[in-house]
């Protein structure tokens, strides 16, 4: 599988939410059917360039990444790029 270059601290300070303990299933299943297949779409396809901004779906409670550096596995990444703002703004209320 392809790896990814990321960073190992959050790109922006936490918040105060929803438990860390969301998972990605729960996270798409709060979505619309044609949100969560962009989110599907974009997880499957997800390459991250230097400095993009992520979320990894087996880690959520790590918050919003930013590429650097260090490996991630492809498939569990979403770049924000991917899912546009609005789409986006919507999984980050969701996350912890």
């Amino acid at each position: 599988m392809s790896k990814a270059l990321v960073n190992t601290t959050p790109a922006a300070p936490g918040r105060n939410g929803p438990s860390p303990y969301v998972s990605r299933d729960e996270i798409l299943s709060q979505l619309s059917f044609a949100d969560a297949a962009v989110v599907r779409a974009a997880e499957a396809a997800a390459s991250v360039g230097m400095g993009e901004e992520y979320l990894d779906l087996h880690h959520l409670d790590r918050g919003v990444r930013q590429a650097n550096g260090t490996a991630a596995q492809l498939g569990n990444v979403l770049p924000r790029r991917a899912v546009g703002e609005q789409l986006w703004t919507r999984i980050l209320a969701q996350t912890p």
